[in-house]
């Protein structure tokens, strides 16, 4: 049976409390407004959906570098969307050399990518003061920082997805931020947060922005364009998991008369990266505190709470109990565990589930994230309380 390394990072992070508008627009900036989601987005950076037909572009972007003031050489047009869960940004931005105009490169996340970018800014709060950032470049590497309070910190690391697409008219982005990683006010009336967007191009070492100001001019959230219509109908849900699973081959040379020895071996690696937000009102997530955490028999979440997804994943009929115990189900992992700066990973080597076909195969399973920890003994579920994340499992392409 192959085993799978599971690696999770959580970040808890208090509601930060709103600051009233006090600064007011020197200049009135531009307006662009989101538009209700129809039907659904396939998350592959194509921007092929109607939607993005529909959705009205914030463009006429300026220069901040070389030629200050003017207008962009290169297009560039940016859309929103939203639904319940989530709000959705499509970009395209256009060249004028095509695909061989582009300049990227593939690093880490949140390193200096010295490439094309697109960085999409809210002021959620509409304060004039506070921002989120999100920037991505033409090889799909995100970069983000919050700066709610002000300035920004780039160890916040939230759990958000977007695809990029090169082609023969530049460079497309689709990005899809969970409501529950962001801070808004909470209302369900229509919304307009504070907006910037930038735009690099390397190849012609031009910087241009969606809301203008000079470079000698005081910036920031005051000198922001608006982001209108959004109606967020509910509270969203207090914890986002993004689950991944990827594959390993090795071929390597060895001594064949060896019986361990596997020139051509396979094994497979799982984990998830998650961000639970504590508020007054989460009952059972805290700091300092321990978070039950398993493989469930259904990848379903659609009743809201966490029961879709059933029972724990137990193809070969064991009791519950600790994933290093000789008797345990397929999902049974170790706890997550916040510090005292509500920080968390957790990093463990497991067996019996695997990547492949077969019954023990994790993937299409749910993902869930309790509000108390496991106790390990209990049957059959180990007494971690109710179901705080759930999350589908599923391979990488």
């Amino acid at each position: 049976m192959s085993k799978a390394s599971v690696l999770l990072a959580v970040v808890l992070a208090a509601v930060p409390v709103s600051v009233a508008a006090q600064n007011v627009h020197p200049t009135a900036g531009p307006e662009v407004r989101a538009v209700p989601l129809q039907g659904s987005i396939r998350l592959d950076g194509k921007l092929d959906e109607p939607i993005w037909q529909i959705a009205p572009a914030a463009t006429d972007f300026r220069q901040s570098e070389p030629k200050e003031g003017e207008p962009a050489t290169q297009r560039t047009e940016v859309r929103f969307t939203f639904d319940d869960a989530a709000i959705y940004v499509g970009a395209r931005m256009y060249d004028d050399s095509g695909a061989a105009g582009v300049r990227t490169r593939l690093v880490r996340r949140d390193a200096d990518a010295a490439s094309d970018y697109l960085q999409v800014i809210f002021d959620t709060y509409h304060d004039h003061i506070g921002r989120l950032f999100f920037l991505v470049n033409p090889s799909g590497v995100k970069n983000d920082a919050n700066g709610l309070g002000g300035g920004g910190d780039p160890s916040w690391d939230p759990v958000w997805e977007v695809q990029t697409q090169i082609d023969a008219q530049g460079w497309t982005v689709e990005m899809r931020i969970p409501f529950s990683q962001l801070r808004y006010p909470s209302t369900n009336d229509e919304q307009t947060w504070g907006l910037q967007i930038w735009r690099q191009e390397n190849r012609l070492n031009e910087l241009s922005q969606w809301s203008f100001w000079g470079r000698s001019e005081t910036g920031g959230p005051p000198r922001f364009g608006h982001l209108q219509g959004l109606v967020i109908q509910r509270p969203p849900g207090k914890a986002e998991v993004l689950p991944y699973v990827v594959g390993r081959s090795a071929n390597v040379p060895g001594d064949e008369s060896d019986p361990f020895f596997d020139p051509h071996a396979l094994d497979g690696r799982f984990g998830a990266d998650a961000t639970l937000r504590v508020t007054s009102n989460l009952t059972g997530l805290r700091a300092n505190g321990e978070f039950g955490f398993h493989i469930h028999e259904a990848g379903d979440c659609s009743s809201g709470d966490g029961m879709s997804a059933k029972g724990h994943f137990n193809p070969y009929g064991k009791p519950h109990g600790a994933h290093n115990n000789p008797e345990h189900h397929g999902g049974d992992l170790p706890s997550l565990k916040s510090d005292a700066s509500g920080n968390a990973s957790l990093t463990a080597d497991v067996d019996v589930i695997t990547v492949n076909s077969g019954p023990a195969s994790i993937i299409g399973r749910g993902l869930i994230v309790h509000v108390q920890p496991d106790d390990f003994k209990t049957q059959p579920t180990g007494n971690a309380g109710a179901r705080s994340a759930c999350a589908v499992i599923q391979r990488l392409s």
